[in-house]
Order: structure tokens, then C-alpha cells, then sequence
């Protein structure tokens, strides 16, 4: 590739343009003192943020450009509790059991999104809905 930068985010989401709420937070422009500093500010730092806010820890949530507005921004919305890799190609990195309890945290994570939206409400038009795969050819 050379020096050529992969770009993974191209045009204009749908997200961030029908946001009436195009929040802008203050920019660091001097020290600070914190337990854990958060870099990105995708979903996952997100998360991570409320975390460590919610049992009391000092953070900081670093983000070169906007929160929300990079890879986070452009996804589907949808929320699944399986991983990338299946759990047989999963085993060949690591053992069974961490493997299983890797799908099982993600069980757990969306458990833990109903219980944030019972408690701060859903702006976000959060709902479960059971996700079905339909072939229409015959495999061969």
C-alpha cells in the first residue's frame, strides 16, 4: 500500500446527519489529573467511560476528531452477541472455555444494554428482535 491511508469511513452517515443534537465537547487544553485516560471515542470508549464513571473512577475520554462521528458512526446499528469468528476457528487462538465465555459476555452486554436503557430511557430506539437467515439456493 505504501504510504496510502485506508480510509474506512466514506461519505456521509445517516447518523450524524439527522442528529438534532450535534453535541461538541471542550477540547483539553491544559493538564489534568485522572486514574485512566480513554483513547477514542467510538462506542467502545464510550462504554468503557461509563464503566469507570459509574464506579467512581477518574477518567478521560481522548478523541482526535468527534465523538461518535468515525467508525461507530457508519455502522448498521445492529447489536449481535456473536463474535467475528466462529467458535470452532475462535478455539485455534484460544482455549474452549474462554471461547465460550466470550460469547457469553456478549449475552451479557446486551442484558446490560436493557438495563442502561431502563435507566436513563431509550433515545435510541433500542429494541431486540430475533435476526433469521433465509437460502434461497441449495448447498452444494
Amino acid at each position: 500500500m505504501g504510504n496510502a491511508k485506508l480510509q474506512y469511513v466514506q461519505g456521509r452517515p445517516i447518523f450524524t446527519n439527522i442528529n438534532e443534537h450535534k453535541n461538541q465537547y471542550p477540547y483539553l487544553t491544559k493538564n489534568i489529573d485522572t486514574d485512566v485516560c480513554i483513547i477514542g471515542g467510538g462506542i467502545t470508549g464510550a462504554i468503557t467511560s461509563y464503566y469507570f464513571s459509574k464506579e467512581n473512577i477518574s477518567c478521560v475520554l481522548l478523541e482526535k476528531r468527534r465523538i461518535a462521528h468515525l467508525s461507530t458512526s457508519v455502522t448498521t446499528s445492529l447489536l449481535q452477541y456473536e463474535l467475528d469468528d466462529n467458535l470452532s476457528d475462535l478455539t485455534e487462538y484460544i482455549d474452549l472455555e474462554d471461547a465460550i465465555r466470550a460469547y457469553n459476555l456478549g449475552l451479557i452486554a446486551l442484558d446490560e444494554i436493557d438495563k442502561f436503557i431502563k435507566e436513563y430511557g431509550n433515545n435510541c430506539d433500542y429494541k431486540k428482535e430475533i435476526l433469521y437467515c433465509i437460502q434461497q439456493k441449495k448447498m452444494k
